[in-house]
């Protein structure tokens, strides 16, 4: 049970966020607007739960920081205080016909850096625009039930590394109560503990509506470059809510024309004015299909007829035309 607001060892597990560690249980803090701090008091002994539950209040409060970091901190008032349990649940599925779940009516986690709140948006951002084609009639039924795969997975991705930090903050409680000396963490294990943090890292690559048609040597072997159901690194160039057809170097004009006529009112297709190496073309020329979510959706690698018609194949399993 942790508690939120208000020898021993420091982590920082954000370049804002400090985990203060001691055999008594952790302390994490961060900053919040207005000189004011939300923290998280860990590993509450059965009396400090029946306190908190009974009396959530300053006095409380400060005894349960007391306990841990004597007078490291001082605590100067309490604006909100509450006792919660730490979760771990994730429903077998977002979605059944007309019902649909978002946030955490469909996963629950460790509230540390707001993972739920986040991946609750991130799931109605992925719903709002699905729903959206599928009531004005450009949709089939596939495109809709793309949102239980792909945020499921998504979510079960924010479960693991919530998992991953309450872990962090109970090995590091044992390592002041045994004395143990913590190795710092490499450079490059916090880069990606942030990330994943920050929802950066999450992929649909796994998903019915992505896909690629390419010849070898064409897409980038690269893993750090995004590829088909990854995050667009340019996405923020794209305006309007459609999908986006980039299109970079040589292509088959005939094709594109065909396209351009199909999916006029669906995808907007243009000259990609971005490097195409961020979209994990390694020749420097292709098709990219950006979702109206910043998602990769397809990528053909060389835009000759046959990587077009592929992708306008594509398109057509979940989109219907005007």
């Amino acid at each position: 049970m942790a508690w939120s607001r208000g020898s021993s060892s420091a982590i920082a597990l954000h370049t804002i966020r400090t985990l203060i560690a001691t055999p008594n249980g952790y302390v994490l803090l961060a900053p919040l607007p207005g000189e004011r701090w939300i923290t998280f008091v860990g590993n509450l002994r059965p009396e400090e739960v029946e306190r908190a539950e009974r009396d959530p209040g300053f006095e409380t409060v400060r005894a349960a920081y007391a306990h841990r970091l004597g007078d490291a901190v001082l605590l100067e008032d309490v604006a909100w205080a509450a006792a919660f349990r730490m979760h771990h649940r994730l429903v077998s599925h977002l979605a059944d016909r007309r019902c649909v779940l978002l946030g955490d009516a469909g996963h629950l986690s460790s509230p540390f850096g707001g993972e739920g709140l986040n991946s609750g948006m991130w799931d109605a951002h992925n719903l709002a625009w699905k729903l959206g084609l599928e009531i004005g009639g450009h949709a089939t039924g596939a495109l809709l039930a793309s949102y239980d795969a792909e945020r499921l997975a998504a979510d079960r991705h924010v479960v693991e590394v919530s998992d991953r930090l309450h872990a962090v903050a109970q090995g590091a409680v044992e390592a002041a109560r045994t004395g143990e000396s913590l190795p710092p963490p490499a450079p490059e294990q916090v880069a990606a503990l942030v990330r994943a943090r920050s929802m950066l890292d999450i992929t649909y690559a796994d998903s019915p509506l992505v896909g690629e048609h390419v010849d070898a040597g064409a897409a980038s072997a690269d893993p750090s470059v995004p590829g088909p159901g990854d995050r667009y690194p340019d996405r923020t160039m794209l305006t309007g809510t459609k999908h986006h057809l980039l299109l970079f170097g040589a292509v088959e004009e005939t094709t594109v024309a065909r396209l351009r006529s199909r999916w006029d009112r669906l995808v907007d297709v243009q000259r990609g004015n971005g490097d195409p190496g961020r979209a994990g073309l390694a020749g420097g020329t292709g098709a990219v299909l950006v979702r109206p979510d910043g998602h990769i959706g397809f990528r053909a690698a060389p835009a000759d007829a046959a990587g077009l018609e592929a992708l306008d194949a594509h398109l057509g399993s979940y989109l219907v035309s005007a």
